[in-house]
Order: structure tokens, then sequence, then C-alpha cells
């Protein structure tokens, strides 16, 4: 944003609005309530279609599996979002509650490569580097929607939410 100029940021729940609060003052639309999954993609749609501005959409793999098609219409209407799937092969906010639980793993999925099929372009990227590399290049594609496939360990979770769920194990325990 720094070099690009300011864009509107659609976030779903867990590290994905955490980041969102971490990255830059500017325009948020995130989830109320913590219950909630599948809302960024849908949400930076409608952030475009509102507010006519290219946003940034911060979306976790669980959730893009829910509404990640919904950049199929992206096309239609001139959208071009851009998109980050924090991929860490599963949904981690269960998977911190429930440690020992399995049913939080998820398949290895490629989305970048929906991205195409989809009318968009996908990267797939696993390094800081890598990320700034793709951001560069989304910042500079217009016309359709930048799928970044960040590729997170499993497990991996900002400081922010481990506090959280510290936070939500203590008032619970």
């Amino acid at each position: 944003m720094d070099r690009h100029g300011s864009l509107p940021i659609a976030a779903d729940m867990g590290d994905c609005v955490f980041t969102a609060m971490q990255i830059a003052y500017t325009h948020l639309t995130a989830p109320g309530y913590y219950a909630t999954m599948g809302y960024g993609v849908p949400a930076g749609l409608g952030l475009q279609a509102s507010m006519g501005v290219r946003p940034l959409v911060l979306v976790g793999d669980g959730a893009f599996q829910m509404t990640g098609f919904e950049l199929g219409n992206c096309s239609r209407y001139g959208w071009d979002p851009i998109v980050i799937v924090f991929n860490n092969r599963g949904w981690e906010m269960l998977r911190a509650m429930q440690p020992s639980s399995r049913l939080s793993d998820l398949p290895e999925w490629r989305f970048a490569e929906l991205a195409n099929v989809l009318g968009g372009e996908g990267m797939r990227v696993a390094t800081r580097r890598e990320l700034a590399a793709a951001l560069e290049r989304a910042a500079t594609l217009r016309g359709r929607f930048v799928l970044i496939e960040a590729m997170l360990a499993p497990g991996a979770i900002s400081q922010t939410l481990q506090r959280y769920i510290a936070a939500s194990r203590r008032a619970h325990a």
C-alpha cells in the first residue's frame, strides 16, 4: 500500500482479520461475530461493487473452500480484487481450540491453479520474498482478479491469535 496506494480490506475471521488490523489504516470490513466463516470473498466483491475501488481480500483456506468460487463472477462485472488465501492446510482456529482433533486437517488443494479456471491469475508463494513479488505483480495487473496462495506451515498462527486463544482458554477454565 505504501508503493501503490491504499486498498480497502475485506477479511475473514481468525488470522486473516488479525493480520488485516496490522497492515495499514484503511477501510476494513470483517465479521463482527467470531463464529462466522466464508465472509472475506463475498465481502471483498461487495466492497468493489459498492465503492468502485479494488479491494484486498484476506481469506483462510477453509473459508475459501466455502465461498472462493464467487470469484468466478469477477469477469462478468469487471471486478479485479487481490485475494490472498492463507493456506495452512487446515482450519487453524479450530485446530487451536481442539489440538488433538484431526477434524480441522484439510487435504492439499492448489487454490492458485483454480484462479485461471475462474478467469483470474493465480500465484502460489511460500516465502516473504515471493509474497512481495506476487503483491507487486498483482498491483500492476488490472481487469481480472489475482489470487495469491500463501503457503503457511500447519499450526502456524500469529501472536495475536495465540493471545486470543490463551485468553479464551483462561476464561473457560
